[in-house]
């Protein structure tokens, strides 16, 4: 009897030096180690889109890319303030340009981002009049909604429903949230994620955001912060992981001045949107004051980033799509083709596949 209790009193300190799991309203928050390393161990296969060199399709600095349901690709586009959407076909040849910017009914003053639904309609969320824009499939105004909060990025579900990121100096309806799941009129319907104290209020960071798994599944992630949720098609979160950075995660004093920050020099942590395919995380990291590729192994249990510094604008297909103009290309060993199609002033996606 007395060996049996001695082995129960082992097995309890045993227990006792365990790092209790981390949880997130009652889910289990994956811990994803980073091995903080430059690898080149990762499989990388890379193609190019050439986009038309149009006029109406000049594209100055890309923000976003969607895939619509018709196999087509959108782009917002920010041309010194002059904000527009280029549509294209999944070859690249151009089909429209959206611009309703103006004061005026039905327009907009600037695209902090934008949805398309299954059914062609385009929303877009105007962060300068606080107000999401809907029009139908041939771009024709339908309605606008005013949400009782400011909001950097949004989502729209398959049922209607709306995902939005909230702005970190948003002091309205829903300044204690990070994330709000709406009806389709922009109501109210939950609040989810618990704002802290933790920010920097003079960053934007609507270069994160949602996007789309494979699978339908949505992800969400904003800069700095280091977890990465997962919502399921109805709004609810189905699941989160948080990227481990060690002793180089961006301590809680300097999240709340990251702007000329020396000390950034020497964190790592999340920048852009990250993207989810075939069980693996994938987006860029901030690493050393440098831009770099990461995707998680087929575990996710390590971060392996890749030395390369263009940024994201969105995924596709189950693959990351750099954009890349006479400004980026020079860092890379471009096909002759692609090289003089942006020598000429064209510019070319990137599609990086895991």
């Amino acid at each position: 009897m007395r060996h049996f209790i001695c082995f129960i009193c082992f097995l309890s300190l045993l227990g006792c030096g365990q790092k209790p799991k981390s949880t997130f309203e009652g889910l289990e928050i994956k811990s994803i180690k980073a091995d903080g390393k430059l690898s080149d161990q990762i499989d990388v296969k890379d193609s190019y889109l050439l986009l038309d060199t149009v006029a109406d399709a000049n594209i100055m600095y890309p923000e976003k890319i969607i895939k619509a349901n018709d196999g087509s690709i959108w782009i917002s586009n920010n041309m010194r303030r002059q904000y527009n959407l280029v549509n294209f076909s999944s070859d690249g040849k151009w089909i429209k340009t959206f611009s309703k910017q103006g004061q005026g009914p039905g327009e907009y003053l600037g695209i902090s981002d934008f949805d398309i639904t299954p059914d062609g309609r385009l929303y877009i969320l105007d962060g300068r009049l606080d107000k999401v824009m809907v029009y139908n499939s041939e771009g024709e105004f339908v309605n606008s909604f005013k949400p009782p909060f400011e909001a950097d990025m949004f989502h729209v579900l398959k049922n209607g429903n709306i995902l939005f990121g909230l702005s970190t100096w948003d002091e309205g309806y829903g300044k204690e949230w990070r994330v709000a799941l709406t009806d389709n009129e922009c109501n109210p319907i939950k609040f989810m994620i618990p704002a802290d104290d933790l920010y920097d209020p003079n960053i934007w960071l609507g270069h994160s955001g949602f996007t789309v798994r494979e699978d339908g599944k949505i992800v969400y992630n904003r800069e700095i912060d280091d977890r990465i949720f997962v919502f399921n098609d109805a709004g609810e979160i189905e699941s989160v992981a948080q990227l481990d950075f060690g002793k180089y995660t961006v301590a809680d004093e300097d999240k709340k001045n990251v702007e000329d920050n020396p000390n950034f020099e020497n964190y790592r942590n999340i920048v852009g949107m990250v993207g989810m395919s075939d069980g693996r995380f994938m987006g860029n990291i901030l690493m050393n004051g440098q831009n770099a590729l990461f995707v998680t192994n087929g575990d996710n249990t390590t971060i392996q980033p890749i030395d390369n510094a263009l940024r994201n604008i969105g995924f596709i297909d189950k693959r990351m799509v750099q954009p890349i103009t006479s400004d980026e290309y020079e860092i890379l060993q471009l096909p002759d083709s692609v090289a003089q199609h942006i020598n000429n002033e064209g510019m070319a996606l990137r599609l990086l596949k895991f």
